[in-house]
């Protein structure tokens, strides 16, 4: 029989148990009449049939086994049985659900951020192939690329497939909704090509539209389009104002587009309309690439410094004095996106991870405290016939249940938390729009809950399985076993030491920052 028609006579076990019922009381009177034909007295015949047939439960038992998948079945009331427990003790229930939720959610919503922020690909095509270049100020240490150089990059390389600039800025925009202060970025019109995107509606700039004295275009961010112009497609074309000149919009940005800056997330794109070559009005620019095939950041480095040791030659007197010293640093640029953060957010999520165990060796000591009220039910099955293998099993069932509840609610609390930290981390962590819950975080919590169900649920479930119900006292108290008191107070022991590792690593950072705070400006 295949799998799909035991799995739905599972579904219909009630009326299968009639059926079987039925069929053995009609084999059972069929026997009898047989009998009875054959001489027998009704005493004598049923009896024989009886003996025959043998044992009823036995034979309904073994043909449950073809039609039901048995495991599956044993399942479903080791989980009806975890419901009707959990409903006897709703203050504990409702303690151990909350504390999962809390504890499960929050570290969710923390690696969701370093997910998103530090482990997810960047939404470009073939992101391993993009650097970030530029050259270092020797007084300032500050990144910024003269014009010149980043024009003879782009025409003298000979390791990128493509070369894009860009700086960004704030501009006054009118037109659509609320004159306002508006982030934007210039960028030259090789951005689009360079990072392998292209603008969901309209088209990217032209080459044409890069040069001094090009149209006047611009291209909307998604969430800017969804916020100024109610997402309406029909927004090519319009015309709105920057910096009280009038711009054509001609594009909008898929949503899932990052700026390829940590530090900026414009909400206008606008066309690099200068002559980077000039030597007389020079812009300190931000460049990217994508590498060649087979070509390495070490010899990016090398043809860029080459190329900008060539063009030093050739700055007036005056300029030189203002770029000598300057050098040359090549990086990929997922590692330029999220630097300043990793490290922060890495030690967010291991003190997270410290707050999940604690929660988790909370929810096992309760449970040990429980065990001693359990002692008698677990007697008592025991003693009807119940192997240590199926009682574990059901007090892991038990276990696992508590955990997928406060699994379900904690993803209601990171998604919350999410929100939360996307409007509180605007200026801290790069591109916080693009921080979402995907299926690596459901993944995640998967696999922290089948964990922490498997591992946490192993104690109580021992412990509850060795317990034996004490000599009765005096005073008729029931007590634990010597284990049960020596897992309890090693759980009391790791909790406290973890609350204190994390205790103590609050202070130093608030100390850090109250000392950072004091210093004059």
């Amino acid at each position: 029989m295949s799998i799909l028609r035991r799995v739905s006579s599972l579904l219909r076990s009630r009326q299968l148990e009639q059926e079987l019922e039925d069929e053995l009381r009609s084999h059972l009177e069929m026997r009898v009449e047989e009998n009875l034909e054959s001489g027998m007295s009704e005493q004598e015949a049923r009896r024989e049939a009886a003996m025959r047939f043998g044992n009823r439960f036995s034979a309904k038992e073994n043909t449950r086994s073809v039609y039901i998948v048995a495991w599956l079945q044993s399942v479903l009331q080791d989980l009806q049985y975890g419901f009707r427990t959990m409903r006897r003790s709703p203050a504990f229930s409702l303690v151990a659900v909350v504390t999962v939720a809390l504890t499960i959610g929050m570290t969710t919503a923390v690696f969701t951020i370093v997910n998103s922020v530090l482990l997810r690909p960047l939404p470009y095509a073939a992101p391993s192939q993009l650097i970030w270049a530029a050259t270092l100020d020797p007084r300032s240490h500050q990144p910024g690329t003269p014009g010149p150089d980043v024009a003879a990059w782009f025409e003298q390389n000979t390791t990128m497939k493509a070369m894009a600039a860009y700086t960004e800025d704030d501009y006054n925009f009118s037109g659509a909704g609320d004159p306002a202060r508006v982030p934007g970025a210039l960028v030259s019109a090789s951005l689009f090509e360079t990072v392998g995107t292209q603008p969901r509606l309209g088209r990217a700039f032209l080459s044409s539209e890069g040069q001094p004295h090009g149209d006047r275009v611009v291209i909307l961010m998604d969430q800017f389009w969804r916020d100024r112009f109610s997402a309406d497609p029909g927004v090519l074309g319009k015309k709105v104002e920057i910096e009280g000149q009038p711009y054509t919009i001609i594009g909008v940005m898929p949503p899932q587009f990052r700026f390829p800056d940590n530090g900026a997330e414009p909400s206008l794109l606008l066309p690099l309309q200068f002559n980077l070559s000039a030597m007389d009005r020079i812009i300190i620019l931000n460049a990217i690439g994508r590498l060649k095939d087979g070509i390495t950041q070490q010899q990016a480095y090398a043809d860029l410094d080459r190329v900008a040791q060539k063009t030093f030659n050739q700055y007036p007197a005056g300029i030189q004095n203002f770029v000598r010293g300057r050098t040359i640093q090549v990086s990929d640029l997922q590692t330029v996106l999220v630097g300043d953060v990793r490290k922060p957010l890495l030690l967010i999520l291991a003190a997270v991870g410290f707050v999940l165990l604690i929660g988790c060796l909370n929810i096992t000591s309760l449970q040990l405290a429980r065990a001693v009220e359990r002692t008698a039910e677990m007697e008592m099955r025991s003693a009807l016939g119940a192997k240590r293998g199926r009682i574990t099993r059901q007090l892991l069932t038990e276990n696992a249940l508590l955990y997928l509840l406060g699994a379900g609610l904690g993803i209601a609390v990171a998604s919350v938390a999410v929100a939360a930290a996307r409007a509180a981390t605007t200026r801290v962590l790069p591109t916080v729009s693009t921080i979402s819950m995907d299926h690596r975080a459901l993944l995640f919590v998967a696999l922290v809950t089948f964990f922490c169900a498997a591992v946490f649920g192993l104690a109580p479930a021992m412990s509850l399985n060795k317990v034996r119900l004490a000599r009765q006292s005096v005073e008729g108290r029931v007590t634990t076993s010597r284990t049960n008191r020596k897992i309890r107070k090693l759980l009391l022991v790791t909790e406290v030491a973890l609350a204190l590792v994390l205790l103590t690593g609050a202070g130093l950072m608030i100390h850090s920052f109250d000392r950072l705070m004091s210093v004059n400006p």
